[in-house]
This record gives C-alpha cells, sequence and structure tokens, in this order.
C-alpha cells in the first residue's frame, strides 16, 4: 500500500494580483486609496500523491506563499502644502488544495 504514495517537498517562485484598501478616517469625509497590481514572492510546502487504481491518483498540498513588501504613498490632504501619506504592506497566505488526478495510458496503478 505504502509503494503507491509519493511525498514530497515543493517551493518556488509566486505570483499573486492583489487589491489594497486603504481608508483615512481621522477626517470629517472619510477618504480611501486604492492599489492594484501584481506582487511576485516565493512559496514553500510539503504535499502527498497517492495512486490507488485505474490510473486515479488523490493529491493533497499545503504550500506558504510571501509576498514582496511594496511601499505606497497617497494624499489624503487636499492642501497643497500638506505632504503624502506613506506606509508599506506585505501579505502572506497559506493555501492548502487537494485533487484527484487521472493518467491517461500507461499502468493501471502508477509506481512512484
Amino acid at each position: 500500500m505504502l509503494d503507491n504514495l509519493l511525498l514530497y517537498v515543493t517551493g518556488g517562485i509566486a505570483a499573486a494580483r492583489t487589491s489594497t484598501n486603504w481608508y483615512h478616517t481621522d477626517l470629517p469625509v472619510v477618504r480611501n486609496a486604492t492599489f492594484t497590481d501584481w506582487r511576485w514572492g516565493w512559496t514553500a510546502g510539503v504535499g502527498t500523491e497517492w495512486a490507488f487504481g485505474n490510473g486515479f491518483s488523490l493529491k493533497t498540498e499545503v504550500l506558504y506563499v510571501n509576498l514582496v513588501e511594496r511601499d505606497y504613498q497617497a494624499q489624503f490632504f487636499t492642501p497643497p502644502p500638506a505632504a503624502p501619506s506613506r506606509w508599506s504592506h506585505n501579505d502572506s497566505m497559506w493555501v492548502s488544495r487537494i485533487g484527484l488526478n487521472y493518467r491517461f495510458g500507461g499502468p493501471a496503478v502508477a509506481r512512484y
């Protein structure tokens, strides 16, 4: 039974399209700034794949994704001499996946 089980470690480059919304609420009128961009980073994780017959296998995976820090600035105050607000923001997340695979052709049970 364990000869049909694959345990693995994975890692690589990650990319995600993010949308960041910031609100400034200390004013009589709430002002906001929205930034949408592509963020790059890295990912690492572990997974399993179990071949259980007739070309089918069940796959599970857990990944940690860390995106690079990004600097932002926005003009929340309208008088011209006011300096823009500046801040840094980074994102990280856990991703888990479960999948069912089918191999076309080849042996009925895959051996790893």
